[in-house]
């Protein structure tokens, strides 16, 4: 680890992998070579990169544990992007023997890390094949809630049905679902223009509902007006 070098200057050291990695874009074979020095001097994204790209060239036999122990390496640097591809191994047994548990926790510390998909799949392994929803203040809807502050598309439309269907708390459910729409899923923004047509949660706005169920019905079949 560049820190615990004697004389190391870490701040330095990944400025110069940096510049390196950015001049060896064209050229795999020395990116791959820079990528294992940084990984092997603690830095994750150098580790991530590695994992990501496939570029070991062990034969698929081992080439799965390479990999997972560079997606681990890079993990416990913070590399969101890793854990999230850790536990998406651990749920579907992609590489390793499943284990829910492993899973559920690579995908917290991504979420942890604000990786808006690690927190939505982490509420969906919860919820799990239940036909009960998630309930108000379960650790499920804290995570979609995370996920949707995060940037999080599908987690903003998830939380916002729950809250409208199951809890009936339309006026709870209104930002969400005008952030799922603000984000692309179409079904969001024909909920919210229901709400700018009714006038009963938000203040009605009949021409700007009109527009935005003509882009749900655009981009995925919801009612035009």
């Amino acid at each position: 680890q560049c820190g615990d070098a004697a004389g190391s200057d870490c701040g330095s050291l990944a400025l110069h992998y940096s510049r390196a990695a950015s001049r060896f874009e064209e050229r795999p074979a020395e990116l791959s070579t820079l990528r294992r020095l940084a990984c092997s001097d603690g830095f994750a994204w150098a580790c991530w990169g590695l994992a990501d790209s496939g570029a070991s060239a062990l034969d698929p036999g081992e080439r799965d544990g390479v990999t997972r122990h560079l997606l681990e390496a890079a993990c416990a640097g913070e590399e969101r992007r890793a854990c999230l591809a850790l536990g998406e191994r651990y749920e579907a047994g992609d590489g390793v023997v499943a284990d829910a548990g492993l899973a559920e926790d690579f995908y917290q510390r991504a979420c942890d890390l604000w990786h808006p998909v690690a927190c939505q799949r982490l509420a969906e392994l919860l919820m799990g094949d239940s036909d009960e929803p998630a309930a108000p203040g379960s650790r499920a809807r804290q995570l979609l809630d995370s996920g949707c502050m995060s940037g999080g598309s599908e987690s903003c439309g998830q939380l916002a049905e729950l809250l409208a269907d199951v809890d009936s708390d339309h006026h709870a459910a209104a930002p969400y679902f005008g952030l799922a729409c603000d984000r692309g899923i179409p079904a969001a923004c024909a909920r919210f223009a229901d709400y700018l047509w009714e006038g009963t949660v938000l203040r009605a706005d009949r021409d700007r509902a009109r527009r935005l169920y003509r882009q749900a019905c655009a981009a995925g079949g919801a009612r035009a007006w």
